[in-house]
This record gives structure tokens, sequence and C-alpha cells, in this order.
């Protein structure tokens, strides 16, 4: 989940950098339509996609190491 919000923040952020019309002034190219849906990219997408993962991993009190933590865990130290 982290990795794709990185991965995400990254893509946006050197199209920003280097893009038309001067550094550090630049656009974002959105090129993915799919009729009703505002158009967006692959770094957006992968955004997304992250954010809800770790929504979930946050939810489910799920650990960085994959195990979960206990209430017990967390009031003993």
């Amino acid at each position: 989940g982290l990795g794709l919000v990185l991965g995400g923040a990254i893509g946006n952020l050197i199209d920003r950098i280097f893009r038309d019309p001067a550094p550090l002034r630049g656009h974002v190219v959105d090129f993915i339509s799919v009729g009703w849906w505002p158009v967006f990219n692959v770094a957006d997408s992968c955004l997304v996609a992250g954010v809800i993962v770790v929504a979930v991993a946050v939810l489910r009190n799920i650990d960085f190491d994959g195990s979960r933590v206990s209430g017990k865990d967390e009031a003993d130290g």
C-alpha cells in the first residue's frame, strides 16, 4: 500500500517538474477516460489503490509485518 502511494506521488511529481510549460509548473497528463468518470492516469490509480490498501490494513489492525495487532498488545507497550 505504501509503495503504491509513493509510486503514484512520485509519478505525478515527475510530471509536474519536467513537463511543459516550464520546470516546476508542468501539467500532469491524464489519459484514461472511462466516460462517466473523470479523466485520470496510472499514478492517480496507484494513489487511490494504495490509500484503500492502507485504510483496510488500519481498520483490520494489521501491522507492517502482516501480523495482527490485538488490543492486549497495544495496552502492554
